[in-house]
Parts: structure tokens; sequence; C-alpha cells
């Protein structure tokens, strides 16, 4: 499938055991569904941050290691994009697809405006006032060079529509991790 990814698009090859336990789950939700005609609505969330994240995800380790001056390992050119989606945005769209059931649906809940790695970077590091060193190392296998949601089915469906652009997040990301929020 080419980007940005729609609910529609085949998945049934996923390139890490990540994507196929999500695969597998959407799977025995439909069969929940079919054998006792139960609504579910599967979200498929692209790749969500915010205050309390683990630390390991990428916002997160970078704001750390960028604030405690130890540099920050970024494989390939800084050129792989990832559609970053705001907590604020994916709990409304939790809410609405809990108060608008449809049968069996799959959902993308995502910021719908996918952002490059090293600006990424750049981005946290104006929020916290200073540099990343950084650490430039090979692309890893399975890597993907860009993940974007297709977000018109969600949309349409339960009236989905992201409102914190990735500068925001970022920003109250850093206020909240260093305890101003």
């Amino acid at each position: 499938a080419t980007p940005p990814f729609s609910e529609t698009d085949a998945a049934d090859r996923p390139l890490s055991p990540y994507a196929a336990s999500k695969r597998a789950a959407e799977l025995l939700a439909y069969t929940y569904h079919h054998l006792h005609d139960f609504s579910v609505t599967c979200l498929r969330l692209f790749t969500a941050y915010g205050p309390r994240q683990r630390p390991e995800m990428a916002i997160s380790h970078f704001t750390h290691r960028i604030l405690t001056n130890q540099p920050i390992t970024l494989f390939g050119d800084g050129s792989t994009a990832r559609d970053y989606t705001y907590i604020d945005d994916v709990v409304v769209g939790i809410l609405a697809a809990m108060n608008h059931p449809a049968g069996y649906a799959l959902l993308n809940i995502g910021g719908s405006a996918p952002v490059e790695l090293l600006a990424l970077v750049r981005l946290i590091e104006q929020a916290t006032g200073q540099a990343a060193i950084i650490d430039w190392q090979p692309m890893q296998p399975g890597d993907v060079q860009l993940t974007a949601a297709d977000i018109s089915r969600a949309q349409a469906s339960i009236g989905y529509a992201p409102t914190v652009p990735i500068e925001d997040g970022i920003r109250r990301f850093v206020a909240w991790y260093r305890g101003g929020e």
C-alpha cells in the first residue's frame, strides 16, 4: 500500500511482530462481531504521543537525552517520516468511536500531517532550547520510510478531526516533561 494508508488497504503481510499482533486483534474482533452481532470499532492509532508517554518512545526518549546532553541515535538520513498524533486528539477519537457504534469498523486515528525524523528533532530542540547531539546510524531492517493516516473514513463516520499540530504538541510535551504543565 502507498501512503496515506487507508483502512481498506491490504494488511495481510505485516512486517513486524507488533504489526502482526495488531492485525490479529482486528481479525479476532471481527470474528467476535460476526458470531455475537456485537458492535466493534478497531482504531488504528498513528504514533500517539504526549504527557506520560512511555520513556522509550522517540519523543520522550529524545527529549530526555537532549535535556541531559546525551546523544540521540537517528537511523537513516533523517528523512523517514511518521504521522504523529497528540494524545488529546487520540482521546477525542476514542470517545467519538465509542459514541458511534457501527457494527464492525476499522478507523484510522492520526495527526494527518507526517513529520520527518530530523524535523521532529529540530522541534524538540526549539522547545527545549538545547541542541541535540546526534549519533547517525544506518537504517534498521524492517523500518518504514513513511507512515501517514488517511483519516477520511473517521472524519465521515465519527466526525474525527485532529486539532493539535505537531509544533504545539511538542511544546506541550516538553512543558509537561519539565514539570510545567
